[in-house]
């Protein structure tokens, strides 16, 4: 079980996880990178005192849910990869397209 301050410590860590989810979900690249290096920032600062074996439980419960969220946001950002790269191609067609046009006028 973590004493008090460290578990503040980690739910902080895990809201900040939660809230680059929502800024994923609203395609907020931005906001989820800065707020990505604040996490890990306080990531260090979290395991700059080693992890007790009575926290290791709770620890690797929280560790668990990160990986998770963490997971949901690549997700969101392979969504958004696969969506700019289907609008490059339809650029590019394009661009092929009028390059044809011009060349036969």
């Amino acid at each position: 079980m973590l004493d008090p301050t460290r578990q503040a410590q980690f739910e902080h860590i895990l809201g900040l996880t939660s809230s680059m989810l929502e800024k994923a979900q609203a395609h907020e690249w931005a906001a989820v990178m800065d707020m990505e290096v604040e996490r890990q920032g306080r990531l260090v600062d979290f395991f700059a005192t080693a992890v007790t074996h009575a926290e290791a439980a709770d620890v690797a419960t929280a560790i668990r849910q990160m990986q998770e969220i963490n997971r949901q946001i690549m997700e969101q950002g392979g969504h958004l990869q696969q969506q700019i790269a289907g609008e490059l191609r339809g650029l590019a067609t394009g661009r092929k397209a009028t390059q044809a046009y011009n060349l036969n006028r």
